[in-house]
């Protein structure tokens, strides 16, 4: 099994994990094993998941059901109402009891690191609650924007306050923002996403990733202005605003907000509990997903082959034993411009006409440069694999 680059570290508390990327990192999956199949409409991809977990989502027998439940449009997430507690009166029994547990919970030490739980999506063992709950907030909302948005009607903020705000100033100020973007462009606006970051000396700015659905030709002067006025002297050097290139400048910057990365490890400690530093305002919506076999999920994407793939293992280093195992394989071809081209019953054993010229199609599409990958490199810091 060849492969373009392998990593492999060991983690203080002797747990190795070992990941290889590339075209031929790991073998295709048999006819018959369950794969989890996501699709994100913004960026045309398909990624095809083997792995000894599965999320919760629809099961799939037959190819049409499959394409059927990928391409169904999903509204705007719902969040649920927080749930209210009936007030209960408490016994001189019961009081008791809690006053017996809250003085047994003092006395216990926190733990130094918290190793016992693996992010699902990449496998990654965290020496920090507060790191891993930011990586999977990150992964949640990239994959919203990834799912939602369309890389060319996208920008990219950045602003910043000479002030040198602190949290509660900057979240106060960066959802100001939002607020007024919403009924400014209401027209033009479709939905958005902030990153409030800190900064190493402790001061607070905040990054977005906006969509329109028409880029407003006032919009720039319009932002810089409200966080002119907002810091009381005008500076359009505090910011900066840009369009995404392509697809790939899309991914690129959704990997730099990561806040868990090796350059902004730093920072993590800066974060105060159970803070909204990253949300989403708008009509956003996380990528459907759907569970078949892998026959099933090769007949969407045809005689394509993965662009990518990704194989991690987690293992003991002490007993050798796989704690995580994953295989991703992602397909860049676009299943809805498919769906309006060809119109073959898929489900038939002999080829139709229809299936005869969508053959012929599949064969003279040029087939993938496979030289760009020896020029690969894969950056572990970059913990999300669903992008």
């Amino acid at each position: 099994m060849r492969s373009r680059y392998k990593s492999i570290y060991e983690l203080p508390n002797k747990v190795k994990i070992e990941t290889t990327t590339g075209e031929n990192c790991a073998e295709l999956p048999n006819n018959k094993t369950k794969v989890m199949t996501e699709f994100y409409p913004a960026l045309g991809k398909i990624v095809i998941t083997e792995s000894n977990l599965f999320k919760k989502a629809k099961h799939c027998k037959n190819a049409d059901s499959l394409k059927s439940c990928l391409m169904k449009q999903k509204g705007k997430v719902k969040r649920k109402a927080p749930a209210t507690k009936k007030k209960t009166k408490k016994t001189d029994i019961a009081d008791a009891d809690v006053d017996i547990v809250e003085k047994s919970m003092e006395n216990i030490e926190p733990l130094e690191s918290d190793y016992d739980v693996i992010d699902l999506e990449t496998g990654e063992l965290f020496s920090c609650r507060t790191s891993k709950s930011l990586h999977l907030t990150w992964i949640t909302v990239a994959k919203q924007i990834l799912a939602s948005y369309k890389w060319d009607k996208c920008l990219f903020i950045t602003c910043t306050m000479a002030s040198r705000p602190d949290y509660n100033e900057m979240n106060h100020l960066a959802t100001g923002f939002v607020n007024r973007l919403k009924k400014q462009f209401r027209d033009d606006f479709q939905g958005i996403h902030k990153f409030l970051e800190p900064c190493d000396d402790g001061s607070w700015h905040v990054h977005y990733i906006a969509c329109f659905h028409q880029f407003p030709e006032t919009f720039e002067k319009w932002a810089k202005r409200w966080w002119a006025l907002k810091q009381g002297y005008k500076s359009d050097i505090q910011v900066f605003i840009r369009k995404f290139n392509n697809k790939e400048d899309l991914i690129n910057t959704i990997k730099y907000l990561d806040p868990t990365s090796t350059k902004k490890a730093h920072r993590v400690p800066f974060y105060p509990k159970n803070c909204q530093c990253m949300r989403g305002y708008g009509d956003y919506a996380m990528p459907t997903t759907a569970i078949s076999d892998f026959e099933v999920a090769k007949k969407i994407v045809g005689q394509e082959d993965p662009t990518k793939r990704k194989n991690i293992r987690v293992i003991d280093a002490d007993t050798g034993v796989q704690v995580y195992y994953r295989i991703e394989y992602c397909f860049t071809a676009n299943i809805v411009a498919q769906n309006k081209k060809h119109h073959s019953d898929i489900k038939a054993n002999k080829p139709t006409e229809k299936q005869m010229v969508q053959i012929s199609f599949v064969d003279e599409m040029p087939k993938r440069n496979t030289e760009l990958w020896q020029d690969y490199k894969y950056t572990h810091t970059m913990h999300w694999s669903g992008i």
